[in-house]
């Protein structure tokens, strides 16, 4: 079962579409990641290894610009899911009338 089945099925219909809540937590998940090498670093300049710090520096570099990327990407998918969302509310009123 994946997680958006389950997901599904433990919390009934969902106010954000599948694809929206993934994003999310891969962006939850990014962002620990990246905490987490920001401590890692701080062991490495401790340790004086500047072959870790670098490392350490060039993932920290990706990991944020990454981040980055998720966050203006999920503003799109909401700014996008909530134009899907006027255009069928506009649609299920004209079909009323």
């Amino acid at each position: 079962m994946s997680a958006s089945t389950s997901r599904k099925s433990q919390a009934g219909a969902s106010p954000l579409n599948d694809l929206v809540y993934d994003f999310v937590s891969i962006l939850q998940a990014k962002a620990e990641g990246l905490e987490a090498s920001e401590k890692y670093l701080e062991d490495a300049e401790r340790e004086q290894s500047q072959e870790c710090v670098d490392m350490l520096n060039r993932i920290i570099e990706q990991d944020r610009q990454i981040v980055e990327d998720l966050r203006v990407h999920i503003k799109e998918m909401f700014m996008s899911e909530g134009q899907n969302s006027e255009r069928a509310e506009a649609e299920t009123a004209t079909q009323r009338q």
